[in-house]
């Protein structure tokens, strides 16, 4: 069984925001570091990508998006988009402290988890069309008394184009499908975390690496507290201090679950899919003890799913707080210097004086002889 990676992809910019932070923790721990901390532009720059399932119930899938070498200057542009000023106070005040949460953690600080106004009601689907993906994204926001609040936008270069009418917001996200590139691993702990550059996709793409378990597209997942492992070298671009942005992929809190029963017992579900579990249903948490111990249950039934001394702990309800879904690094590039085009004259100039120099030289040499 394999959950659809599509509806995850649309974790830069805003969405990012509202699907990430907004969701409470989430159930994946990311952590990269990137070394050196200062390069010459084309130099090799290496992120070490590490993903940890920190819920008590499998999840699937497991995966991680990498957007490098954002100058510091358009850090804020990125990740919000150009959006416009009419905004509700909600999402402007959500802007500001998700702008000083990334501006701390991308120097290497421990900031907290900004409070965030919460959408209810966040919906996506996806369907596959013509070498690209199509997902849907929506949710409600609180409108405000007298305003219509009708705007539109676009964010992650035009590939998402969003609408803001009478309180909900709707977004179409375009996600170009990969060709069958040969994986790059890097080392790793567990499992290993394999990861694809942007150049090995059959068309342009909005991050610069994909990061996953398993082999793409069949992602795979990670078992509870169970870590992967990746690591990619990009070449560094731009110049002066920019960032790197790396950002988790799973099934949402809200949506995980484990299979009760059937040919997927124990396996991780998305309980929004019907036909997550063949022969059986996608329950809400997993049985800790008793005679089904690791399939799935619901809390409320536990004693039928869990019987015998089980009980039901919901994949919800993570067992370590204090973990990100996203993480962030500086860099410092140091682009190469051109020397000038000497002009004509000053050519002539050079090459009068080297001659003057040389015969200099030569007149003295014969002299002592």
């Amino acid at each position: 069984m394999r959950v659809n990676m599509a509806s995850r992809f649309a974790s830069v910019g805003l969405l990012v925001g509202v699907t990430v932070l907004s969701s409470g923790c989430g159930l994946l721990d990311v952590r990269m570091t990137s070394a050196p901390e200062s390069v010459l532009s084309g130099d090799p720059v290496t992120f070490d990508i590490k993903l940890t399932n920190r819920s008590q119930c499998p999840v699937e899938p497991a995966a991680a998006s990498l957007v490098a070498f954002i100058p510091v200057g358009e850090f804020d542009t990125f990740v919000f988009g150009d959006l416009p000023e009419d905004l509700p106070p909600q999402v402007l005040q959500f802007i500001e402290e998700v702008r000083q949460f990334l501006d701390a953690l991308c120097v290497g600080g421990d900031p907290p988890i900004p409070d965030v106004p919460v959408l209810p009601a966040l919906a996506s689907s996806c369907r596959r069309g013509n070498g690209e993906i199509v997902c849907e994204v929506s949710g409600l926001i609180p409108a405000r008394e007298g305003s219509n609040d009708n705007v539109t936008f676009a964010t992650l270069g035009d590939r998402a184009q969003c609408e803001l009418e009478s309180g909900t917001m709707r977004c179409r996200l375009r996600i170009p499908l990969p060709m069958s590139p040969a994986n790059t691993t890097a080392g790793a702990l567990t499992q290993p975390l394999n990861c694809l550059t942007a150049d090995q996709f059959s068309n342009a793409v909005d991050f610069d690496a994909l990061c996953f378990v398993g082999t793409f597209p069949a992602v795979e997942g990670l078992e509870p507290g169970e870590m992967a492992m990746g690591q990619v070298t990009l070449p560094a671009r731009g110049a002066g201090v920019v960032r790197s942005l790396v950002v988790a992929m799973t099934t949402n809190e809200d949506e995980a679950g484990v299979c009760k029963g059937g040919t997927d017992a124990g396996q991780a579900c998305n309980r929004t899919d019907m036909t997550a579990c063949p022969g059986s249903t996608c329950g809400e948490g997993i049985c800790v003890g008793g005679d089904n111990n690791d399939r799935g249950c619901d809390v409320a039934t536990q004693t039928a799913d869990c019987p015998n001394g089980g009980t039901c702990a919901a994949c919800a309800d993570v067992s370590t707080n204090g973990f990100l879904p996203l993480d962030c690094t500086t860099t410092t590039v140091i682009a190469l210097e051109v020397a000038p085009a000497m002009s004509p004259w000053r050519l002539a100039s050079l090459g009068a004086i080297l001659l003057a120099a040389g015969s200099l030289w030569l007149r003295r040499r014969r002299g002592r002889g």
